[in-house]
C-alpha cells in the first residue's frame, strides 16, 4: 500500500475499542492472539493489512531494539515525516531512559509537534496531538504514489480572471509541489501569487501566469 492508503486505513479504526473496557481484548491483540497492552500489536495489524513487511512483535521494546540492531531507528523527533512509527518514553516510567514505553503512528507533522494515531490510547484507537516524550522512529517502506495523469497543455496562457477545471489542475499542482493552495478552480490573487511563489523556486524570473513552460514543470 502507498502511504496516502495506509492513512486511510489507520483513519477507519479511530474509535475502535476494548470490550469490556479496560481489558485489552480487542481486535488486535485477539488477531495477534495475547491479550495486554496493545499498542505495538495494533500498527503490526495495521502494517499485515498493508502489506508492508514491519518486525512482527507485541513489545515496543523489542522493535525498537530489533531496528536499533539493523541501524533502522532514528534517535528524537528530527526529520520525523508522516508515515513513520514514533516511539515514547514517558516520564516516571520504570523503564531505563532509551527504552519505550509506548507507539503511535505519524499521520501528519506540525510545528515543533505531531499528529498521531494510536491503539490502547484511553483503551481505544485515537487520534492525538504529541509535542514531547519522543524516544525515536522507524520509517517502514510504502509502495509510491501514482503518478496523476498527464493534463494535455489548453494551448492559451492562464492567468488572473482564468477559471475551471485547468485552474483546478494548476492550484493541486501548487500544492503538490509545497505551494498550498486553495482548489476552488478560480485564478484570482492568491493564485496568481502562488504561480509567482512557484516559478521563483524555479529559479524563472517574475511572472504571475501559466504558459507551456510553467505547465510542464508543474507537471512534474
Amino acid at each position: 500500500m502507498t502511504l496516502k492508503q495506509v492513512q486511510a486505513l489507520q483513519l477507519a479504526q479511530v474509535g475502535v475499542h476494548e470490550s469490556p473496557n479496560g481489558s485489552n481484548r480487542v481486535l488486535y491483540s485477539l488477531w495477534y492472539g495475547l491479550v495486554g497492552a496493545w499498542c505495538m500489536m495494533y500498527q503490526v495489524w495495521v502494517f499485515t493489512k498493508a502489506g508492508i513487511p514491519i518486525f512482527r512483535t507485541a513489545s515496543t521494546q523489542a522493535f525498537v531494539a530489533h531496528y536499533r540492531k539493523i541501524k533502522g531507528f532514528h534517535e528524537g523527533s528530527g526529520g520525523v515525516q508522516p508515515g513513520d512509527l514514533m516511539f515514547y518514553h514517558w516520564p516516571g516510567s520504570s523503564r531505563a531512559g532509551n527504552q519505550p514505553d509506548h507507539v503511535e503512528f505519524v499521520f501528519s507533522t506540525a510545528g515543533a509537534g505531531v499528529n498521531d494515531i494510536g491503539g490502547n490510547v484511553g483503551n481505544k484507537v485515537s487520534r492525538i496531538r504529541r509535542t514531547g516524550n519522543f524516544l525515536g522512529y522507524v520509517r517502514p517502506t510504502y509502495a509510491p504514489e501514482p503518478k496523476p495523469a498527464a493534463r494535455k497543455y489548453p494551448g492559451h496562457i492562464l492567468k488572473k480572471g482564468a477559471h475551471g477545471s485547468d485552474v483546478v489542475w494548476i492550484q493541486k499542482r501548487l500544492t503538490h509541489h509545497g505551494i498550498k493552495t486553495a482548489s476552488d478552480g478560480i485564478f484570482g490573487p492568491a493564485t496568481a501569487a502562488n504561480v509567482h511563489t512557484f516559478r521563483r523556486k524555479c529559479g524563472w524570473a517574475w511572472g504571475y501566469t501559466v504558459g507551456p513552460k510553467t505547465w510542464a514543470r508543474l507537471a512534474k
